[in-house]
């Protein structure tokens, strides 16, 4: 019976996939000039919830230069429409703009569909120099840069977010120093706490976790939850790098960027499908699996710990 069910889900699962689409209006054109790119979605359900969180400012995407692995294209507008008809359709649109030439891999974009992750296809675009005239330089006239609608705020508002950024900083630095000043005054000594390393901060946080018995109390996605977590924040900590908000198949390529080894990103890609597959595709594990999540973790923090030490 599992396995019918399976191969019923497999099927749907791959008719759904048929409905994502990506396309693009020129797969290869000049630096500075523009290019349309197309995500679209058909015949879902009128009920259906699509949650499509669109690139920002720039879409990070794998170069084959072998010189830069990865490499920018820059966002210029974004847009979606929604037609509710016959046949539904879900469209976004990307208009993009390169400023380094080269091949270039564009991600699998992410749409949630009532809860559940789909990826479109990956897409391939090149990007080259106009052709130069009799071994002549390339003016920068001759360059195909695009002319776009003055805006007057436009410095005003890509400055804004560190504007309010170091206001937040300052504010945040001031009202500490205050309290250590006022906590120290109090006391006569300021009082230091020491900061356990990393390995036996999460190795408590594992046993914290532990003894929680969140899975004899069938608080089975919470206890996935916090593995995550505690594993995010390992590798956080120890690679500097932002882990929390990225999705399970964008830290690969992070750690991928720090030199670990291809064996120890597998592992933890393993662990990253389980906890996604409880999250969002509400998995059931058996007992086995949910008792050995942590022995798992351990082991996966104590070898990438090892790893590091030997590179010391």
């Amino acid at each position: 019976m599992k396995f019918l069910l399976s191969v019923l889900f497999l099927f749907c699962a791959l008719g759904l996939f048929s409905q994502l689409q990506v396309t693009v209006s020129k797969s290869e054109f000049l630096i500075g000039e523009t290019t349309s790119v197309y995500f679209e979605m058909n015949d879902f359900e009128n009920d259906s919830k699509i949650d499509f969180n669109p690139w920002i400012e720039t879409v990070k995407c794998l170069s084959l230069d072998q010189k830069s692995p990865f490499k920018e294209l820059e966002i210029l507008s974004f847009s979606d429409t929604i037609i509710i008809g016959n046949r539904n359709q879900f469209i976004g649109k990307y208009t993009l703009t390169a400023w380094d030439t080269g091949t270039f891999i564009l991600p699998a974009h992410q749409v949630w569909i009532n809860d559940e992750v789909f990826l479109f296809d990956t897409l391939r675009v090149h990007v080259s120099l106009p052709k130069t005239k009799d071994g002549q330089a390339i003016m920068e006239s001759e360059l195909p840069f695009q002319d776009f609608e003055y805006d007057p705020f436009y410095q005003l508002k890509k400055a804004l977010p560190w504007i309010l950024g170091s206001l937040f900083i300052v504010i945040l630095t001031t009202w500490f120093f205050i309290k250590r000043k006022r906590k120290k005054g109090e006391n006569g000594i300021l009082k230091t706490v020491s900061k356990l390393p990393l390995l036996e901060r999460t190795l408590q946080e594992i046993s914290n976790l532990e003894s929680k018995k969140l899975l004899e109390k069938r608080q089975i996605q919470t206890y996935f939850d916090e593995s995550s977590v505690i594993l995010k924040n390992y590798l956080g900590e120890q690679f500097d790098i932002q882990v929390l908000e990225k999705t399970s198949s964008e830290i690969p390529n992070l750690l991928i960027s720090k030199g670990l080894s291809s064996s120890l990103i597998l592992e933890i890609q393993t662990l990253f499908i389980q906890f996604d597959s409880v999250k969002f595709a509400k998995f059931n594990p058996s007992e086995t699996e949910s008792e050995e999540l942590l022995v798992h973790v351990k082991a996966c923090v104590l070898k990438i710990n090892q790893w590091a030490d030997a590179r010391i």
